[in-house]
């Protein structure tokens, strides 16, 4: 592209002004028009496609009520405006996108036409003599066009997913923790001491709690919904960090350069259980160490072994969301991960 254009430049720079003026001129106008409708198409293209998942997600996820309260034909319509608004902007986008070429192309001949009849004009007697002249221009063009063209596609399709761009850039900006490898030990007492956290600053759901748990104590939290259980176990587990006070292994205070370690000591059983599509060996295993003897022996514990027996014993897969299996079952994968 650059070698065209320096011939061009070359050989009579008059002409080539013209030529990168008339350009530069449609860019801008198709910059301000064809890629701004385009950026706005892909912001809502973000919002509808948001909707079409929550629409699919929510009907997968409560199918069994749908079907108990007759409601197939709302969600129906639900997909059915939200397939089509998506596509609809897929549509428009697409028609849009290819605006770009046919105006370049257009420009193109427009540029040969004028060429012409500027060198018949100006060469009246002797126009023939410069046609290697327009002939360097028209095969230049035919060049150079399509790569003006593939940067403004490029610049289009930026300009589409921006919104995506915008959502992974605000990802990746978070802050990354820093720990250490500090190791820590559990012997005799876990001591909560004037623990206060809260999400939102100045607006703290756990105030001034002090807790002692000995090792080998059980322990339950009870309370109203919403009122902290789930938040202080996240903060025993080292998954927050107080806002104020502290939490002491044998005395030692839980920080970045020892919670890692800490972490590591946790067995963890959530209220809601994640199971990925694979076997129940790999769901267990979890991206550790396959140890075919020790997983075997978790899944005695958790009582699920005979049942996979009657399976493809380790080797049974459980579906997404663990879809094959029932909820006590997952719940005893969930177990068996945990020790």
């Amino acid at each position: 592209m650059i070698f065209i254009y320096s011939m061009f430049l070359y050989v009579n720079y008059e002409i080539t002004m013209v030529i990168t003026i008339v350009i530069i001129i449609n860019t801008i106008i198709i910059v301000k028009t064809v890629s701004k409708t385009i950026k706005k198409k892909g912001i809502k293209r973000s919002g509808l496609q948001a909707n079409y998942y929550e629409v699919i997600n929510s009907s997968l996820a409560n199918f069994k009520m749908i079907k108990l309260q007759i409601q197939d034909n709302i969600i129906l319509e639900k997909f059915h405006k939200a397939t089509k608004d998506y596509a609809q902007v897929g549509i428009i986008t697409a028609t849009l996108k290819s605006a770009p070429k046919m105006i370049f192309e257009a420009i193109s001949f427009s540029l040969v036409i004028s060429l012409v009849i500027y060198l018949v004009y100006k060469y009246e007697d002797d126009a023939s003599s410069h046609i290697g002249l327009l002939s360097i221009f028209v095969l230049g063009l035919y060049r150079f066009m399509p790569s003006v063209n593939k940067i403004l596609d490029g610049y289009n399709n930026i300009m589409y997913q921006y919104k995506a761009l915008d959502i992974v850039h605000n990802d990746l900006i978070y802050d990354i923790e820093d720990i250490g490898n500090k190791k820590v030990n559990f012997e005799s007492l876990i001591k909560i001491k004037n623990l206060s956290f809260g999400y939102i600053e100045g607006q703290n759901i756990l105030q001034d709690i002090n807790l002692e748990i000995n090792k080998g104590d059980k322990v339950a939290f009870i309370g109203e919904s919403g009122s902290g259980k789930s938040t202080l176990i996240d903060l025993l587990i080292g998954l927050y960090k107080p806002c104020s006070g502290g939490i002491f292994v044998d005395d030692n205070l839980l920080c970045d350069s020892n919670i890692k370690s800490w972490r590591n000591k946790v067995g963890y059983i959530p209220q809601s259980v994640y199971l990925f599509d694979g076997t129940v060996a790999e769901n267990v295993v979890f991206n550790r160490k396959y140890d075919e003897q020790k997983i075997t022996e978790v899944l005695k514990k958790a009582k699920l072994y005979d049942f996979l027996q009657e399976k493809e014993g380790l080797l049974t897969v459980v579906g997404e969301g663990g879809i094959l299996l029932s909820g006590g079952q997952k719940q005893r994968i969930a177990i068996a991960r945990a020790l």
